[in-house]
């Protein structure tokens, strides 16, 4: 009902409070203006299933991605070409033998005697080498295949018994990088002071003289 001021004789009529905007969040119930609030709630929404669907869209993308890169490579031999790729191999040990290396790597090229710069030849059950600064070995470089260094790995018990290296080989006047095996430091632990087996011995001397470099594996 109007009413009268105080102040003066006049009929006002009363001020008329504004309605406050709702906005609607999830269902009907969750509003801002009830005891519940929807942002706790849709924000653990947003938490878990986007990142499901994120997660969806790159498994997806990979798949994708994979299965095209396998169909180029396959239009395009990708693959035969990365078999075809070819390796320095330095022997300082038994693979100095021709015979035996033809029978471990078959087609392997033969380049000649080369020098393992600043590391020495060790005697461990098996030929080893250590890193001495200023040390030589004098070995045998070779041309492998990829093949061909799967090969080696097994026989020489890649990564546990001898672990692969890039080291610097001299050959024909130059530095090269090659790949050459060291035994791990638990084989050289338990093989240390142990002597060369008589038929090891000749293996790695006749390869040795074979090829005219220094023959350490002469009694």
């Amino acid at each position: 009902m109007p009413h009268r001021t105080q102040s003066r004789n006049k009929i006002t009529p009363p001020v008329r409070q504004k309605r406050p905007t709702v906005r609607l969040c999830g269902d009907r119930l969750n509003r801002p203006d009830r005891a519940e609030n929807c942002q706790p709630r849709l924000a653990a929404f947003w938490a878990f299933f986007g990142v499901q669907t994120i997660c969806k869209i790159f498994r997806y993308a990979d798949l994708l991605f994979g299965r095209l890169h396998a169909y180029v490579c396959k239009k395009q031999n990708f693959g035969d070409k990365a078999m075809n790729a070819m390796f320095l191999y330095f022997a300082y040990g038994s693979n100095m033998n021709p015979a035996r290396m033809a029978k471990r790597c078959p087609g392997a090229i033969a380049l000649g005697g080369a020098v393992l710069l600043n590391h020495r030849l060790a005697e461990r059950l098996y030929a080893d080498i250590d890193f001495v600064s200023g040390a030589t070995v004098e070995g045998v470089l070779y041309l492998i295949s990829e093949a061909n260094l799967a090969r080696l790995d097994a026989c020489e018990g890649y990564p546990k018994v001898y672990r692969r290296l890039w080291l610097e080989v001299e050959f024909d006047g130059g530095i090269y990088q090659a790949i050459t095996y060291e035994m791990s430091r638990w084989t050289k632990f338990i093989r240390r002071r142990k002597r060369y087996p008589e038929e090891y011995r000749k293996i790695c001397s006749f390869g040795a003289d074979y090829y005219g470099i220094k023959n350490n594996f002469k009694k």
